[in-house]
C-alpha cells in the first residue's frame, strides 16, 4: 500500500457562481476546453468559444437566480480545476462552507 502520510494536500474550495464576469468566463472556458480536447462528453464536439461559455454561464446564472439550479466551481490553490452543476436542492447538499 502506498504511504501518503507525508504528502501534502492542496487546499480546495467549493463555491457557487454568483455572477458571470470575464474572470469566471476565462476560468470555466479553460476547464471546459481542456475536457473537450481530451475527448470528454460535455456537450461540445470541439472546444467552445469564450462567447459560448459566457452564454452558457448566463443560462446557469438565470436558473440559479430563479432557484432552479446551481453551478459550482472547485478551486485548487485558487485556480478553477473542476465544475459541477445541478438542479433544485443541489446547492444545500454541496454547501461545504460549514464543514
Amino acid at each position: 500500500m502506498l504511504d501518503t502520510a507525508t504528502v501534502s494536500r492542496p487546499a480546495s474550495q467549493l463555491h457557487f457562481l454568483d455572477h458571470v464576469d470575464d474572470q469566471s468566463v476565462r476560468e470555466v472556458h479553460r476547464v471546459v476546453a481542456a475536457v473537450v480536447e481530451l475527448g470528454g462528453a460535455v456537450g461540445w464536439l470541439s472546444p467552445p468559444s469564450r462567447a459560448d461559455i459566457r452564454q452558457w454561464l448566463g443560462e446557469w446564472d438565470t436558473a440559479a437566480a430563479a432557484g432552479r439550479a446551481g453551478f459550482a466551481l472547485c478551486r485548487l490553490d485558487g485556480r478553477v480545476e473542476a465544475l459541477g452543476a445541478g438542479g433544485p436542492g443541489r446547492r444545500a447538499r454541496w454547501d461545504t462552507s460549514s464543514t
